[in-house]
């Protein structure tokens, strides 16, 4: 997961050193959390979500990332996240510091090295703000789904069993609030994301569902699975399945 001290990742998908630092850009944070407020109580169970990002914030998560195929990797990390910047438009930026971690990749485990933070930003609806992707490089499926996992905020208030939806470049998010769930002592509201690529050259999606406490509207737990997201560039695996997990702790 790391070459020469600098940790490297693709999307959501830490796999070491055969990504690109620049895809650092790219890491949904995962690590982003949403504090959500302006929640309404209705006789029709509606919500109105709104983000609200404090600076100095902070909250740690826990990420394991399982990918089966010829080369099999697992990778696992504990970060926190520091709210470090929120503009006049609740544009917010992340400040990811590692606290631990490792990554197995063919039965060889490496533990990650202390390392700089990592700084992320995201618009108000958790969308990634990315860089342009330099002219030439590979174009990785898989990452272009990972990169849309956190864009489940709604633009308008919604109701219980509501869907909503929107296309963001070469992805369509659909997403609907399923209702209230217990995930042990915490009480969460539960939504179901269906991404799909929507170029036919193109294939994948990824079915993830998200539970954000019912106190505030943070991030509780995040679950991922991907399918049939080929790879363009030749990497030393065969691989279009995987399943990620981010819990808070």
């Amino acid at each position: 997961m790391e070459r020469n001290g600098t940790r490297k990742v693709i999307g959501i998908f830490p796999l070491g050193s055969l990504f690109l630092e620049k895809d650092m850009k790219r890491l949904i944070g995962p690590l982003v959390f949403v504090v959500l407020t302006g929640l309404s109580f209705g006789t029709d169970e509606t919500f109105a979500l709104k983000q609200l990002r404090h600076v100095g914030h902070v909250e740690k998560f826990h990420l394991v990332l399982d990918a089966p195929g010829k080369v099999i990797i697992r990778y696992e990390s504990t970060d926190s996240y520091k709210i470090s910047k929120v503009d006049a438009k609740s544009n917010y930026t992340i400040e990811d510091n590692l606290i631990r971690g490792f990554r197995n990749l063919g039965g060889t485990i490496e533990k990650f090295p202390k390392q700089d933070p990592n700084n992320m930003t995201y618009s108000s609806l958790g969308e990634a703000v990315r860089p342009p992707v330099p002219a030439g490089s590979d174009f990785l499926a898989v990452n272009e789904l990972q990169s849309h996992v956190y864009e489940f905020v709604p633009d308008h208030p919604v109701k219980i069993g509501e869907s909503w939806s929107h296309t963001a470049g070469m992805v369509s998010v659909e997403c609907s609030l399923v209702g209230h769930i217990k995930l042990g002592k915490i009480d969460c509201l539960k939504i179901a994301m269906t991404m799909k690529l929507n170029k036919e050259k193109y294939p994948g999606s990824t079915k993830e569902t998200v539970w954000l406490r019912a106190k505030d509207f943070s991030l509780q737990k995040l679950d991922a699975r991907t399918e049939g997201a080929e790879y363009t560039s030749n990497l030393p695996m065969s691989m279009n399945k995987n399943h990620m997990t981010i819990d808070r702790l």
